[in-house]
């Protein structure tokens, strides 16, 4: 198999985020909420991009047994959880950012949006191995998507309609760059999810994230602009 092909992509946003997390500690951007989402998502990041790449390397140096089979089996759980939390985090860091907490406060329904479709997906994850909705491994213990997969993007279509829409909405409680660096997140994801589908061995979704928040960090997370 192509070993280059299938991780490198992954392999650069682990490195990538990485640099991201720990240049906000040495800049000392530590402090307010919207430096502290910030890291976070960035952590959650970079525990999705590992866990992605753990997932390839039985594909493509490891081998597979049935001694490493549950343990591959909560690799892939715990891969689409941290994947699909990285879109309610960012809309937690978009609202930090536009210091538009008050907005939630007295809203049941942008409280619901935030967090109810995202434990959904948990349920979802969790229960997988009742239902085999999200994922099964076949007769040769080799990662298939099963039936339900499609909720998973539905529910991460939700967040991002939901984010953009508020950022349109609100666009004025952010600057020209704010806004753009924000919003570049959504193209550039869905783009990456378009790649990935067409082409499963390009692993390029975490790249794309990598990318994105590499933008925020160069517009948005600089001592001088905060």
């Amino acid at each position: 198999m192509n070993f280059d092909r299938i991780i490198y992509f992954d392999v650069c946003a682990v490195i990538i985020l990485t640099i991201i997390f720990f240049s906000m500690f040495f800049r000392k951007m530590t402090k307010g909420a919207s430096n502290i989402s910030f890291i976070v998502l960035t952590f959650v990041s970079i525990l999705t991009a590992i866990t992605d790449l753990l997932c390839s390397l039985y594909l493509t140096v490891w081998p597979i047994t049935q001694e490493n089979y549950t343990f591959r089996y909560i690799l892939h759980c715990l891969y689409f959880i941290l994947r699909n939390l990285s879109t309610p985090m960012y809309l937690v860091y978009i609202i930090s950012i536009s210091s538009s907490w008050y907005l939630f406060k007295k809203n049941i329904f942008r409280k619901l949006v935030l967090f109810v479709p995202f434990l959904v997906l948990v349920l979802l994850v969790v229960t997988n191995n009742y239902t085999n909705l999200i994922f099964i491994f076949d007769e040769n213990m080799l990662y298939q998507r099963g039936p339900g997969i499609g909720l998973l993007y539905l529910i991460s279509g939700i967040y991002m309609l939901y984010g953009i829409s508020y950022l349109v909405k609100y666009w004025k409680l952010l600057t020209r760059n704010q806004f753009i660096a924000l919003l570049c997140m959504f193209p550039i994801n869905l783009a990456a999810i378009g790649i990935q589908l067409l082409a499963p061995s390009l692993l390029i979704e975490m790249f794309a994230t990598s990318i994105a928040l590499l933008v925020i960090v160069i517009s948005i997370q600089a001592p001088e602009k905060l």
